[in-house]
């Protein structure tokens, strides 16, 4: 049997696995707009302070609680900010934030879950129970203690998170690891001398980026929609730094709510959209590289 990824380290040709995913992912049109409006969002991000008509902490008491106009797009807030610019950056902190905190989750998740399904044995029986105990503990209440312990703030959040998240990928990749090692190309690997090094990372975490990378875009998610909440309870990114869920937090109160609609559905609209296009590539890339949809989508 030949390794899906043996020419891993070179470009794809395009009759090769990752090449026929890409061209299954391309053919996924919610998939290829949800890449576009997260590109989109990244760009927003990085060019925050190009993009935004006002400085998000410029206080201005005189236009306190506008509704959208000529002069501020997206209205004020209780001070007097400009919504449009807070929000503005508020997508760099939570784009941040989920890539950051991901890139934690899933390295942890590579080294623990590799390491349990290629070695097996007692290395992979504590491995896992370690993280059973871990998984035990609802994440979002762990980061909601650990956070008020440490003090609230964006990279507080973001290694919190990344710390603790990381169970169901790791369980993905022993999951993948273990269906792989047994291998026919595995076997040979072994057999001319591959080291082990080298299987692990030439043959078989190569072909573990498939599901893996639709995990990275539910983590991203949720990552985004911890931040969010944690802001809105004031444990997230300290104020007054702008933030999709602090702005939410801000507009919580009863006539706020319900004469102020632009101060709390401008960055709900906004926390939606950006779960919503992640999901998108999630369900493109777990089409692109589910084996059993293949031939209906070739």
């Amino acid at each position: 049997m030949q390794a899906p990824a043996e020419v891993f380290g070179s470009a794809s040709p395009p009759d090769s696995p990752l090449g026929r995913a890409a061209r299954r992912f391309l053919r996924h049109r919610l998939a290829l707009v949800g890449a576009v409006m997260v590109i989109f969002l990244l760009i927003v991000a990085a060019l925050a302070h190009v993009l935004a008509p006002y400085d998000p902490l410029d206080v201005n008491t005189g236009r306190r609680m506008l509704p959208p106009d000529g002069q501020n797009l997206l209205g004020t807030d209780q001070v007097g900010r400009d919504v449009l610019s807070r929000l503005i950056y508020g997508t760099r902190v939570s784009m941040s934030v989920g890539i950051v905190a991901v890139s934690i989750q899933l390295t942890i998740a590579f080294i623990l879950g590799s390491l349990s399904g290629y070695l097996g044995g007692k290395p992979d029986m504590v491995i896992m129970r370690f993280t059973d105990v871990v998984m035990t503990f609802p994440t979002f209440v762990l980061v909601l203690i650990l956070v008020s312990i440490v003090g609230p703030s964006m990279y507080n959040v973001m290694l919190v998170f990344g710390l603790f998240a990381w169970p169901g990928p790791a369980r993905l990749v022993r999951g993948q690891v273990l269906s792989l090692r047994e291998q026919d190309f595995i076997l040979a690997a072994r057999v001319v001398g591959v080291g082990d090094w080298d299987v692990l990372r030439r043959h078989l975490l190569p072909n573990v980026l498939g599901p893996v990378s639709v995990a990275a875009t539910l983590g991203m998610a949720e990552a985004i929609l911890t931040e969010a909440g944690l802001s809105f309870l004031g444990l997230g990114v300290r104020p007054p730094t702008p933030t999709w869920g602090s702005m939410i937090g801000d507009a919580r109160f009863t006539y706020v709510l319900a004469d102020m609609p632009w101060l709390w559905l401008v960055p709900g609209v906004a926390i939606s959209f950006a779960v919503i296009c992640i999901n998108f590539i999630g369900d493109g890339l777990r089409d692109a590289f589910d084996v059993r949809g293949r031939q209906a989508l070739e």
